[in-house]
């Protein structure tokens, strides 16, 4: 008995495991649409620009959405803000150059990366992209 509840409570670990290394979501208007990835309790997506005009647009972002940051720093090849949203559940935003004119953006929420919560920051954040140069890579 005690061997078949290890087997479900294994099986439930793996499938759960695989299902958030898979998971994707596509954010945006018709004109510009983004692919955040699951990549373990993060979401990842890849933006066009600067390092210092995305971090920029994550602080509008945040800002526009009432949340408190409690560190923000930045230079021309990475950038992070952490904070809270107001349940004190914890974000993560990090930036870093990919390539010249690329910049990948890492967003957690939670603990396990609370996906709606991830697509709201992101959707807050992708307003403040000026539309004349970005666009999905």
């Amino acid at each position: 008995m005690m061997f078949r509840i290890r087997i479900a409570m294994i099986t439930t670990v793996l499938v759960t495991c695989m299902a958030m290394v898979s998971c994707t979501t596509t954010v945006g208007d018709a004109r510009d649409q983004y692919r955040l990835t699951r990549k373990g309790n993060l979401w990842e997506v890849l933006v066009r620009g600067k390092v210092s005009e995305i971090h920029r647009a994550v602080e509008l972002g945040v800002h526009s959405l009432g949340l408190k940051t409690v560190s923000n720093t930045h230079d021309q090849v990475s950038a992070l803000v952490n904070g809270f949203f107001a349940d004190q559940k914890e974000f993560n935003i990090t930036l870093r150059k990919q390539s010249p004119g690329v910049v990948r953006m890492r967003i957690r929420v939670g603990i396990i990366g609370d996906e709606q919560r991830t697509t709201q920051l992101f959707q807050a954040i992708e307003q403040n992209f000026p539309r004349s140069r970005f666009s999905p890579p």
